[in-house]
């Protein structure tokens, strides 16, 4: 792994050079030293054992990929924010760089007890089983709702289902969505065929599901799951070679199938695979990897509001605005309003990357604290839960899916947290169903 992470941060630098240094070579030192930078703390990672730093690994590789493609997507574009405003997001994202590791490094020294509630941990297949199937007549109700498959299928991305419904659907989809973090264990733990081919069936659902809704990740992301998933989670070599040929298999498909579900999906009535055809250039121009530009207009034509809104939004998602009218709107929103001129109502999205998203909050200071919590947060639980035993495939799926979450840090402190506060209610009420069932897994 080590080999292919110094071929990526060549390539990176290669194109970066050609793109970013012929407009602006004090812009190309900061990338690099940006790339650098990121690159080594995943190589420091790795030699310290991947099994150990998995949820380092996820954040810190998608914070080096995604940023740089947001760097990227700034030399593709026309924008009229100043260079000065788009160095500065160079300088942040360099120091916000430093200040998630720093937490980390710290958890490593001082965190020295597991969880105890999932010490020695015993699940029930009838609890699991249950929420699975809540899960898919939840997909089905809402498939139902937006007027059957074939309206569901054809409806662009982000249009699926009613708009009085949509946030009822993003919300409880959501939280029962999370059932699928128990699909790996069923699949490469020693479970019986019978689990095995529920557990399947289930993925098979959801990854259908995925590409008829336009979620352009959902090939690439299932892949990389079950090569990961199942590589940590025996020591045979057998296995181990039949994965790495899977890998190189599964994730260049997932890679062009995402890209063709991107490119359509504003109108899956009408695929086509011609659409490969300049597709690069495209994504790069579209809102896909805005993170930098938007959050240079951030600084640039937004003035704090000293108050904890970004910050506390993932923790009240949840609340009806209607009810609840204090509650905060989160800035990709905001920005599409202001920068774009979008309405509120609309559903086009807009991502302020954390850096934006603390500076709205409390400017330099609310960026300081805001990216050193990220880091104590990603630190804290992976430490916790590397001291929590026995080491299951049941550990290993909570490590897999609080990791998945971070990729999207890169993008916004908000979804990334919002994500985690789902993740954590799910588990609240799965566990108390647990307790009522008696027949175990682990």
């Amino acid at each position: 792994m080590r080999g292919l992470m110094i071929v990526i941060l060549i390539a990176l630098l290669s194109f970066g050079y050609m793109l970013i240094g012929s407009q602006n070579m004090g812009q190309y030192f900061l990338f690099a030293v940006f790339c650098i930078l990121n690159t080594g703390i995943i190589l420091m990672f790795i030699k310290d054992g991947i099994r150990k730093n998995l949820i380092y690994l996820f954040a810190f590789i998608s914070w080096l990929l995604y940023n740089a493609l947001g760097f990227y997507h700034v030399t593709y574009v026309n924008t009229y924010i100043e260079d000065s405003y788009i160095t500065r997001v160079y300088l942040l994202l360099i120091l916000s760089t430093i200040l998630i590791l720093l937490p980390i490094l710290i958890a490593k020294k001082h965190v020295r007890k597991g969880f105890k509630r999932l010490r020695n941990l015993r699940l029930s297949y009838n609890a699991i089983l249950l929420f699975l199937l809540i899960s898919v007549g939840f997909q089905l109700y809402m498939i139902s709702s937006a007027g059957g498959f074939d309206a569901y299928t054809n409806a662009s991305y982000g249009a699926k289902v009613d708009s009085g419904l949509r946030t009822f659907f993003q919300l409880f989809g959501a939280i029962l969505g999370s059932v699928g973090m128990f699909i790996m264990p069923l699949i490469f733990g020693n479970y019986g065929i019978k689990k095995k081919i529920v557990a399947i069936s289930y993925l098979l659902f959801g990854l259908i599901l995925s590409v008829i809704g336009g979620h352009s990740s959902g090939l690439l992301g299932t892949a990389l799951s079950l090569f990961i998933f199942g590589y940590f989670s025996t020591n045979k070599k057998s296995t181990h070679l039949k994965l790495r040929t899977f890998a190189l298999v599964a994730i260049p498909l997932g890679i062009i199938g995402g890209i063709l579900i991107r490119m359509n999906r504003s109108d899956m009535s009408e695929f086509s695979l011609d659409s490969l055809n300049g597709s690069v250039t495209e994504i790069m121009v579209s809102p896909t990897f805005d993170n930098v530009v938007n959050c240079g207009y951030v600084l640039e034509n937004m003035e704090p509001v000293n108050a904890p809104e970004q910050f506390i939004y993932p923790f009240v998602n949840f609340l009806p605005r209607a009810v609840f009218p204090w509650k905060p709107m989160e800035l990709g929103r905001i920005v599409g309003m202001k920068y774009v001129g979008t309405t509120e109502e609309s559903l086009a999205g807009f991502i302020p990357s954390p850096v934006g998203e603390f500076y709205y909050d409390f400017g330099y200071i609310g960026i300081i604290f805001g990216m050193l919590f990220v880091g104590f947060v990603i630190g804290y639980v992976q430490e916790k839960l590397n001291r929590t035993y026995p080491q299951s495939v049941w550990i290993l799926a909570f490590v897999v899916s609080f990791g998945g979450s971070t990729e999207i840090l890169y993008a916004w402190y908000t979804g990334m947290f919002t994500g985690l506060v789902r993740w954590l209610i799910f588990l609240i009420v799965f566990f108390s169903f647990n307790k009522l069932c008696r027949r175990s897994l682990a």
